[in-house]
Order: structure tokens, then C-alpha cells, then sequence
């Protein structure tokens, strides 16, 4: 969900983006509407894909942007990643949820601060992901500018100091304090994206990369395949065998699902040209926008009673459901975007 990429776009890391989002809708969907969602192996699949997923090429994405080697680029890169995830945050949270829509919930400062997933947690953690990225990048610049291998051995330490950090305040406050736990989490993926983008150039010059990455995501997808359909991981506790396992699938998840799409999207002129990948693209290119409206339509049609996913009616409910939301999730974004007023300050596009 990167706001501010104005370079030439990787049509491929927007479909995937286009993916995750439309993965995220459905999760909240079903949910929403029916009960006993998170058993089904449906949502094994979203739970384990969809923020990995967006969190991987963030990391990847960083390639593109300027390197932050003096302070002036730093202070820019800052405030640019603070307008474009913590003023929607603001925005769609306490006025349009809080306010506007009157969910008390989103008016308690305090209870958010302790308690981030209740409202749209993913945009403080992507910022906290963010500026530990950029004082990293920046303090590793200043100290072995001239010497590559030693200034990214640097920036790795700094990396995982800042995680020491978090942890140790997590520990201290509360790991649910300001969602500390999701941006440990999630830490690990930004800077894996972050590192296969550095490499990704060098590895293609190799002669046997192709066969070296086909049989990684074959083997990815294998045990991905396996662990979900065997593990409920989002019942699975928090300890760290358990974020372990949940970690691993992911990451083997998000190998197997890129490696695949970037075999079907072979190269940018079938993502520009075929359908599908048009529209991805689009719902990747705008999917911070997707991201915080579409929690409004999830459950336009309600149940008279609560129903079951794993039913002929759960799932008709939950299709109806999702079909309405992203029908009306996309057209209010299209819309939406047509006031540079609205487009810059609802949505961070600065």
C-alpha cells in the first residue's frame, strides 16, 4: 500500500497488491456476515496471504525510492510516509467511523492506543515499519558510505535494534500498545521484500536462477498446501513456536502465490493488455483507498439469524455480501478520486 511510488510502477507488484486487497475484503466479509468463517480453509488461505502479502512488496517496492543518505532526503521521506498513512488513519478513523458514522469506538483514544486492531491498525503499523526502515537506511549511509556489504550489515544491526526496542517497550506497555506485536510481526517481511528487491537484478545474471526459483516456489507451495489444510493458524496461540510456524507459512505462502502470478503476468505488456490484469492493477494501485472504505459495505446484507459459513446459505450470504462490497468499495473509491481535494487529504495522497 505504498502511497507515494510517482516512478514507473512494477505492474506485476501491483496485481499482487490488487490481490491482497481483494483477499482482505473477502476475509472481513465473511466474518461480518456469517459465523465460524475462521475454520474453513478459506480463510486459513486469506489469514496466512493477505497482509504478508502487502507488507513483502512494500519491503520490495523500497527499491524504487530514493536512498536516504542525508537528512534532508530523510526529513522528505518522513513526512511523505506520515501524510500518507497516519492522515487516513486520522481521517477514516475518528471523523469519518468516530464522527461521521458515530462508532463510539473510534473516539476512544485510549482504548485504540492499547487496542489497534479494533480500528484500522494496518496504516500505524506500516508507519512504524517505515520510519524504522528510514533512520536505518540513514544512520548505515552515514557510517559506511563508500563500503556496500559493511553499510547493509549495519543497516540489518540498526534494523534489529530498533525491533529490541519495540520489544522491550512492548514488554514494559504492553505488546498491544500502539499494535507493537503487529509491527514485530511483520518486521521480518518488509525486510526480506526489502532485501530480494537488492538482489533481485544480480540473481537474473545467474545462469541457473530460473530453475533455482522454480523449484523454490514449487517447494514453497508444497508446504504452504500442507500446513493449511492440517493447521487452523489463526487459532494457533501467540508463543513463539507458534508465531514461528505462522511466519514460516506465510512467507512459504506469499513465494508460492508471487512466483505463480508472475508466471501468468509474464511480463509488463500482458499485465497492461489482459483484462484481469488491468483490473488488478487498478484495485493495486489504489488499494490504501480500498483499504479504509470498504469496512463500511461489508455487511450491507444482513442475516436474520447467524449463520454458518460452512453452509450452502453461509456461503451464498457471504458472496452476496462480498460482491455488493467491492462493487461499491471501488466505484466510491473511483469516485472519490476525482477531487484532488479528497484524493490528498482522505486518503494521504500528497
Amino acid at each position: 500500500m505504498e502511497a507515494n511510488e510517482k516512478r514507473a510502477r512494477n505492474s506485476c507488484i501491483d496485481i499482487i497488491r490488487g490481490i491482497a486487497m481483494l483477499l482482505v475484503v473477502l476475509g472481513h466479509t465473511m466474518a461480518g456476515c456469517t459465523v465460524n468463517s475462521e475454520d474453513s480453509l478459506l480463510y486459513n488461505i486469506i489469514w496466512t496471504l493477505q497482509m504478508p502479502l502487502f507488507i513483502l512488496v512494500s519491503g520490495y517496492v523500497s527499491r524504487y525510492s530514493r536512498k536516504l543518505t542525508d537528512m534532508q532526503t530523510l526529513k522528505t521521506y518522513m513526512i511523505r510516509r506520515s501524510l500518507s498513512y497516519l492522515l487516513p488513519w486520522v481521517i477514516w478513523g475518528f471523523l469519518v467511523r468516530g464522527i461521521v458514522l458515530g462508532e463510539e469506538n473510534f473516539l476512544n483514544i485510549y482504548d485504540l492506543l492499547w487496542h489497534m486492531d479494533k480500528g484500522y491498525w494496518f496504516l500505524p503499523t506500516i508507519w512504524m515499519i517505515n520510519m524504522a526502515f528510514g533512520i536505518s537506511q540513514y544512520v548505515s549511509y552515514r557510517i559506511r558510505k563508500n563500503c556496500e556489504i559493511q553499510r547493509e550489515v549495519l543497516f540489518l544491526l540498526i534494523y534489529l535494534f530498533e525491533m529490541a526496542v519495540l520489544l522491550l517497550v512492548g514488554l514494559r506497555c504492553g505488546t498491544s500498545f500502539l499494535g507493537i506485536k503487529y509491527v514485530l510481526y511483520y518486521m521480518p517481511f518488509y525486510y526480506t521484500g526489502y532485501l530480494f528487491g537488492k538482489i533481485h537484478d544480480f540473481l537474473l545474471q545467474k545462469k541457473y536462477y530460473s530453475y533455482i526459483a522454480d523449484g523454490t516456489i514449487f517447494l514453497s507451495l508444497m508446504i504452504w498446501s500442507y500446513i493449511i489444510v492440517r493447521v487452523n493458524l489463526y487459532e494457533v496461540g501467540d508463543s513463539g513456536i507458534e508465531m514461528i510456524l505462522r511466519a514460516f507459512t506465510s512467507f512459504a505462502g506469499c513465494v508460492a502465490v508471487c512466483g505463480l502470478i508472475k508466471g501468468v503476468f509474464v511480463n509488463e505488456a500482458m499485465a497492461k493488455t489482459y483484462r484481469g490484469g488491468v483490473i488488478l492493477k487498478w484495485i493495486g494501485c489504489h488499494s490504501l483507498e480500498i483499504y479504509v472504505i470498504h469496512g463500511i459495505f461489508t455487511v450491507l446484507i444482513p442475516a436474520g439469524t447467524s449463520i454458518e459459513f460452512k453452509t450452502p446459505e453461509g456461503i451464498a450470504l457471504a458472496g452476496a455480501n462480498y460482491l455488493v462490497t467491492v462493487s461499491l468499495t471501488l466505484l466510491s473509491c473511483y469516485l472519490m478520486n476525482q477531487n484532488k481535494m479528497i484524493h490528498k487529504w482522505t486518503f494521504g495522497k500528497w
